[in-house]
């Protein structure tokens, strides 16, 4: 399926799917076709899209954006989705002063691109990421777990995930055996140790 959007046709940029997402918003695409030069597309689908996108872009990645990529004015979506979701979010400079507290901050292209080149290769206490989606546990079972794909991507710092959603983690880690733990790096952000 093809979607249009904004007189232009983009394959599955604004397409509802599961397959781990990157977000990569900018103006002139650019970004979007430079990273899918250095990303194997196997392990994330890139969405290339504009400002006035960004909102279905995040509503089609279900459950919810594993990185979001931008330059320039931050959409209220962006700042909605970081907010309610853990998301992972690389910005280049100047960051917008609503995500300073919330976006890793890039002066080059190629220091984003190489963050997420590791985010997604990362192992923690056995445990990483599977094609595609899902995460492969030190058991060597691959288990659906979105929270846990983004806190694997944040590694070493860490994300705001809710207590229900803490606890989902903390049980999924112990039932596979992980050898890493949660810990608060304060009230609202937690990270892998």
């Amino acid at each position: 399926m093809v979607v249009a959007s904004a007189g232009r046709v983009r394959p599955g940029a604004l397409q509802p799917g599961t397959a781990r997402s990157i977000v990569v918003i900018s103006d002139d695409g650019e970004p979007a076709v430079a990273l899918r030069e250095r990303i194997d597309p196997h392990f994330a689908l890139i969405r290339d899209v504009r400002p006035g996108e960004v909102g279905v872009a995040i509503r089609a990645c279900r459950p919810f954006p594993w990185l979001i990529i931008g330059a320039g004015a931050a959409a209220a979506a962006v700042l909605r989705t970081a907010t309610l979701h853990p998301t992972l979010l690389l910005w280049r400079r100047p960051v917008p002063v609503e995500l300073r507290e919330r976006a890793i901050a890039f002066d080059r292209f190629i220091e984003l691109s190489d963050r997420v080149e590791r985010a997604l290769a990362r192992e923690v206490g056995g445990m990483r990421l599977a094609v595609g989606e899902g995460i492969v546990m030190p058991d060597g079972r691959c288990v659906s777990a979105p929270r846990l794909e983004a806190l694997i991507a944040a590694h070493p710092g860490g994300l705001a995930l809710k207590a229900p959603s803490r606890r989902s983690v903390a049980t999924l880690l112990g039932r596979h055996g992980a050898e890493v733990r949660l810990v608060s790096l304060d009230p609202a952000t937690v990270a892998l140790r």
